[in-house]
Formats: structure tokens, C-alpha cells, sequence
């Protein structure tokens, strides 16, 4: 079922979840905007060219490996879960970090060519909390 489908059926998930999202405790999914589009997707596999990097694909299903967590951007002093008093909420132009729990590497960029598309570049996961570049950054 399509998103926008789902979106307007009683007590769906996607209708009803959260508007505000924040660094470190939102879980969430992203979708392209077409409306039969895939899901941002990654998995332990690795591309057999390129950077060799953890893959990253859209996939058209529900599935954990859908899911990604924001995270402060690389250069800023991570958050605190455990002693945050308050949450930091993400807000349009904020410059950040998508991890993937699953694997917990970043969403990664690289100029060089895609695996499939030569004329874009590649996307793949890299790094964790800790090791990584500018590169893992996103806005």
C-alpha cells in the first residue's frame, strides 16, 4: 500500500506519527517523493566497486533497514542522551547526521560515480558515532 493510502486508513502509523522530530530519539523512514518511490534503505552488504562502503538503495517495503536516526552533524560535540535535560529538535536548514541503527554507520556521500547511475554520485554508509568526515553531513 501506498504511503499516501496508508497516511488516511483509521489508526495507521503513518497518518499518526510524530510531526516534531529530534536528535537522537526519532526513529524515522524516508520516502521519495514519487508516489510509488522506495524507501531509504541500508543493509551490512558492501558495493563490490567503488568505495566499497556499506550499501545504500531504496527498497519498497517495510523493513528495519528503512529505518535511520538523526544525529548531530559531524564537528558538533555529540548529544548527550543520557544527561540532556532537554531534547533538540530538528528544524528546517539544520545541518545533520542520518545513522543507521541497524549497522550504526552515517549516510555518506562520495564524488564518485554511482554503481548504477554513473552521471550521479555515490551515497553509502560509513563511520559510526565517532569515526567519519564532513561528508556524513546532511541538510
Amino acid at each position: 500500500m501506498s504511503s499516501l493510502f496508508q497516511a488516511n486508513l483509521l489508526n495507521s502509523e503513518v497518518g499518526g506519527g510524530p510531526r516534531d522530530v529530534t536528535i537522537a530519539h526519532s526513529t524515522v523512514t524516508i520516502k521519495n517523493q514519487g508516489l510509488t518511490g522506495g524507501l531509504l534503505h541500508s543493509h551490512i552488504q558492501t558495493y563490490p566497486q567503488g568505495s566499497q562502503q556499506q550499501q545504500v538503495t531504496t527498497y519498497s517495503h517495510k523493513d528495519a533497514n528503512n529505518n535511520w536516526i538523526f544525529q548531530r552533524a559531524r564537528g558538533l560535540e555529540p548529544y548527550d542522551q543520557e544527561n540532556s535535560k532537554e531534547l533538540e529538535f530538528i528544524h528546517d536548514g539544520m545541518v545533520v547526521r542520518l545513522m543507521h541503527p541497524t549497522t550504526g554507520r552515517n549516510l555518506h556521500s562520495h564524488a564518485m560515480p554511482a554503481p548504477l547511475t554513473a552521471s550521479e554520485f555515490e551515497v553509502a554508509c560509513y563511520g559510526n558515532l565517532t569515526i567519519g568526515d564532513e561528508k556524513d553531513n546532511w541538510i
